[in-house]
């Protein structure tokens, strides 16, 4: 709209400037007609040539600088305008071109798996975003192993919703790095979720947890089984079961890795832009972005970031980034269709988690909510509003 306004500015200062010289040549006939008609023409002509050239003379010096000068700043106008729309195409050049590599990375993806017919074990590989939909049944089982696991162990009075937080982070952390890797840190005395420095006692239930975890993957890996019928340290098996063909609990650091680094490269490319975009512009962007990714990638992006793995998604600090309340990157979770058979209230997790996070931008009537399966986050820059 700026650039518009500048352009009709400049064609009114033209017109008035052709206007003013029309006037004055107009002025100049009509002068030369008087001097004829009255028969003077032939006593005067040089007191008429005088006359006109002065009264002329500083309309159209005037004019004329005028119009070279607008003429100078529609030029330069005109080559700001070729830059701007130079980096704009340099800007889009590079959007669209992360977002290629972002679904080069999706197709790229590939779990070595293998399926049973019997005893006869066959390899299958799983690949591209059916990865997505195995991995949250590998979260959603280590979840419900641990679950379990405490269950067995807590003393009365005690009580798992309160442990949840920490039996998410603890699955997702094994989920992400793998058991053998969490093992290691257990042996070093370094809880796997915070890093901080374990007591002996910690250590052996820890430990226990990772055996009785192991027995699932024995299991699967060798016998094909997605359920324990019986757990050797006497712990229930209910509500466990690994929907998935690949071996159990070995760690998705080299997938996930670079697939959430390029992910949040162009969600920093798009809001750290230098070119001034409007909020608006930002987050029509970014919606082509979240086009791409399925209810699973964006339930799982959430994990990475509640897990603090992915922590600069969304971050307390006023100033840090706002990448899931001001510009939706998981506008679309629907955790009734991703996640089954759960011992996690899942829906209630997250509005635990942005109960406090409520002063999100919105641009529209739909825009007032944050999610469009959860209901209940508005703004409170509705109340402002109205």
């Amino acid at each position: 709209m700026g650039k518009d306004k500048k352009v009709k500015t400049y064609s009114n200062s033209i017109f008035y400037a052709f206007f003013l010289l029309v006037m004055v040549l107009i002025l100049i006939v009509f002068v030369v007609l008087h001097f004829v008609t009255s028969g003077k023409a032939g006593e005067g002509y040089y007191e008429l040539g005088g006359a006109v050239d002065g009264l002329t003379a500083p309309f159209i010096g005037i004019s004329a600088a005028v119009l070279t000068f607008l003429a100078f700043r529609m030029q330069i106008d005109a080559n700001n305008q070729v830059k701007e729309q130079f980096k704009l195409q340099q800007f889009e050049s590079q959007f669209y071109e992360l977002l290629r590599l972002h679904k080069e990375n999706v197709n790229e993806m590939v779990i070595q798996g293998y399926v049973f017919e019997g005893v006869n074990k066959t390899e299958r590989d799983i690949s591209g975003r059916k990865i997505f939909v195995s991995n949250i049944n590998e979260i959603n089982s280590l979840i419900n192993i641990i679950c379990n696991y405490r269950l067995h162990y807590l003393s009365k009075g005690q009580n798992l919703l309160d442990q949840h937080q920490d039996i998410i982070m603890l699955a997702y952390v094994i989920f992400f790095y793998g058991l053998d890797s969490i093992e290691k840190q257990c042996k070093r005395f370094k809880y796997p979720v915070d890093k901080r420095d374990m007591s002996s006692s910690e250590q052996d239930d820890l430990i226990a947890l990772i055996c009785f975890i192991r027995e699932f993957r024995f299991n699967h890996f060798e016998k094909g089984k997605k359920k324990l019928a019986k757990s050797k340290i006497g712990v229930s098996t209910s509500n466990v079961e690994l929907n998935f063909n690949y071996k159990p609990y070995s760690g998705h650091l080299s997938r996930y890795g670079h697939y959430y680094r390029n992910l949040f490269l162009i969600v920093k490319h798009v809001v750290d832009n230098k070119l001034g975009l409007t909020y608006e512009e930002e987050r029509n962007y970014l919606r082509i972005l979240r086009a791409q990714l399925t209810s699973h990638e964006q339930f799982l992006l959430f994990l990475n970031w509640y897990c603090e793995i992915g922590s600069q998604w969304e971050e307390d600090d006023k100033k840090g980034n706002k990448f899931f309340t001001d510009y939706r990157m998981i506008h679309n979770i629907n955790v009734d269709t991703v996640v089954e058979n759960s011992y996690i209230d899942w829906e209630k997790i997250i509005r635990i988690e942005f109960k406090n996070r409520l002063d999100f931008k919105y641009l529209n009537e739909r825009d007032k909510e944050l999610f469009e399966v959860i209901k209940g986050f508005k703004s409170s820059q509705d109340k402002e509003t109205k």
